[in-house]
């Protein structure tokens, strides 16, 4: 957020996050200045995003792991199929498998 942080200062003229703690101000004072609560929501949505990507998602080799099961399941079915799975470490794990579509 603080690389963002300096981006959006130059174009501000002030700091979004000194404007967000700012130690003079309550909680239950209104953020209500567009200048910095826009730019306050996509700094805290793109770093919650950034976040999600780098702890969520899945390596390549458990992407081509799970695509490997989906046509497994495709192929001993004889039908397309969606399925719901998530991995724990090393295990692939399948919640669901269900018709989908062709």
């Amino acid at each position: 957020m603080r690389r963002l942080d300096d981006v959006a200062a130059e174009g501000a003229g002030r700091s979004v996050l000194s404007c967000l703690y700012d130690g003079a101000k309550k909680k239950t004072d209104p953020f209500d200045c567009l200048t910095f609560s826009h730019p306050s929501l996509f700094m805290q949505q793109y770093a919650l995003s950034r976040v999600m990507a780098e702890h969520l998602s899945m390596t390549d080799q458990q992407a081509v792991k799970t695509a490997e099961l989906a046509l497994k399941l495709e192929k001993e079915s004889g039908f397309a199929v969606d399925i719901e799975c998530g991995w724990k470490g090393e295990k692939l794990f399948l919640f669901q498998c269900r018709p989908g579509a062709a």
